[in-house]
């Protein structure tokens, strides 16, 4: 399925400076205190003399869990070194890890031929790719039992936050898979202009759609930067962020499928307002106010016009502000556009993934340790602040980061994965890291955002049936093709608005859209009934 725009978060975390981002027996001094049995059926049974969820430590003796995952991004510190946050989790949890680390990059190659192997795997494995096809082939555990029996921190998460679940949650209704949780509506992409030029033209910050074209008009023609020639590029844009100039028309721009008001889906690249959305692109195109090369964009390119003094406005994450020079650099929200639309579109919080495999000897143990350090107050604690005394202080009952984050030396320059945070597990990642390390005039427009925040349809994100998918997949790369085409081709002028739309939109009902949109319909009342569950 088509996204328009998705990036990883642990990029922008880590433009500023904070998060980014086999088999054995449990033993302890009497052999195993969880019933062997465990590795059979259900596997949620358990016994009286251990710790009751959500209590610490998680196991009375000594345990072991192994686990399979990338390797820390700082590439100096390796979670093999037994890091200060992991020797701390081990004290609080009585838990030791034994890990089985990689290279991000090598990711989907080694966990597909461990589980290929079928043997020796891990009690948690980390950034799996499917989840399904492991559970079909009896590889992983269902986790909803697990869940509901031994993870109290993470059912209560759930109740706050109902979209984590509602993507993770099987057509059938399994659980199959622990996420990492990001921000969903925080320091995203948003105008960027150059300040100095909007002063040298004698602008004000944009508030509508006709006061952008205006802006960009000035750009066009009064030589803001100054070099006696006509070469400001008005607008430059990103590969993948054309569409999010799409929200001032009432088009959501991070996936070609959402629900109208009445709850129906429709496919957005068919509707009449997206049709208004290509005509202003199509004006911008004319006008030369858009970069005559976005259509085969690249990011060098891009970074080229934004470090050779060239482009004067930009739709990108609001951090680079600091990153491009503050002194240069401002943003401003979306512009109403020509019915009084405006709004930022929040983007889904599950990234990777991690599964508890049926030859762990201890799935519950697992499951309260994925708990704690996912979802409890010291889990999130220790993945987002570190180290009491070593990354951060409590001023007020509250953590602090010390100058050692906010100001990292050459020597140490990613002082929280240095001693293990920002872990590639399961995490819930916080906004107010975020807001401790940036300027404040990032936090500001980062703050005005935040009062337009709607809520995503994830399409691609949400599961579906094996039938669903075949169905889907079956046309949908021509459908894509074609629909990406014409897009360009009306953009460019090259295919005509007026002449050529209903054609546009016979073709891709003839392609088959109308059975994709239905069974996005079916996935979206799945999807909604667990949010409505929550609320």
């Amino acid at each position: 399925m088509k996204k328009w725009f998705i990036m990883p978060l642990f990029i922008l975390l880590s433009m500023m400076l904070i998060l980014a981002g086999c088999s054995k027996e449990e033993k302890g001094a009497s052999g195993s205190s969880i019933a062997p049995s465990a590795t059979q059926g259900s596997g949620t049974e358990h016994t009286e003399i251990e710790p009751k969820p959500g209590e610490l430590p998680l196991s009375k003796e000594l345990a072991e869990l192994k686990i399979a995952t990338m390797d820390n991004y700082y590439s100096p510190k390796s979670y093999t070194q037994n890091l200060p946050i992991w020797q701390e989790i081990e004290k609080r949890t009585n838990v030791k890890v034994a890990w089985n680390v990689f290279p991000a990059a090598q990711a989907k190659t080694v966990l597909d031929t461990m589980f290929a192997a079928g043997s020796n795997l891990p009690d948690i494995a980390f950034a799996v790719s499917d989840p399904d096809k492991l559970y079909k082939a009896g590889l992983i555990h269902d986790l909803k039992p697990f869940i509901e029996q031994f993870a109290p921190d993470m059912n209560n998460f759930f109740k706050e936050m109902p979209i984590v679940e509602a993507l993770i949650t099987e057509p059938t209704g399994e659980i199959l898979k622990i996420p990492i949780v990001a921000m969903t509506g925080d320091y995203l992409p948003a105008y960027l202009i150059r300040e100095d030029w909007l002063t040298k033209v004698g602008k004000s910050y944009p508030q509508t759609i006709d006061e952008l074209v205006d802006v960009l008009k000035a750009f066009r023609d009064e030589d803001p930067n100054g070099n006696g020639l006509k070469d400001e590029i008005s607008m430059a844009l990103a590969p993948g962020f054309i569409n999010l100039l799409a929200s001032s028309f009432d088009v959501h721009p991070n996936y070609s499928f959402y629900p109208d008001a009445q709850g129906k889906i429709e496919y957005v690249p068919i509707t009449d307002k997206y049709k208004v959305f290509l005509q202003f692109l199509n004006m911008l195109y004319r006008e030369k106010l858009l970069d005559p090369s976005f259509a085969s964009q690249t990011d060098d390119r891009f970074m080229s016009m934004i470090n050779g003094d060239l482009a004067g406005v930009t739709v990108h994450y609001i951090a680079n502000m600091r990153n491009w020079g503050m002194d240069k650099w401002s943003g401003f929200v979306y512009p109403k556009g020509p019915e009084g639309t405006q709004f930022v579109e929040r983007i889904p919080p599950v990234s990777s993934v991690a599964v508890i495999t049926k030859q762990s000897q201890n799935p519950q143990l697992a499951m309260k340790f994925l708990d704690y350090i996912m979802a409890s107050e010291d889990g999130q604690l220790l993945a987002n602040y570190g180290l009491e005394g070593v990354t951060y202080k409590l001023e007020n009952g509250k953590p602090v980061f010390m100058d050692s984050v906010l100001k990292p030396s050459s020597d140490n320059p990613d002082p929280m994965r240095a001693i293990g945070s920002g872990w590639n597990l399961p995490r819930i990642q916080l906004k107010e890291t975020v807001d401790a390390a940036v300027p404040e005039k990032v936090k500001k427009l980062n703050d005005e955002m935040n009062k337009y925040l709607v809520d995503p349809y994830p399409a691609t994100e949400i599961p579906m049936t094996d039938e669903e998918r075949e169905l889907f997949n079956k046309g949908w790369s021509d459908m894509q093709t074609y629909q990406a085409e014409m897009m360009t081709k009306f953009i460019m002028g090259k295919a005509d608005l007026n002449k050529d739309w209903d054609d546009y939109v016979k073709k891709v009902k003839d392609l088959g859209i109308e059975e994709k949109v239905q069974i996005e319909q079916t996935k979206y009342k799945r999807y909604n009934d667990i949010i409505q569950k929550n609320k």
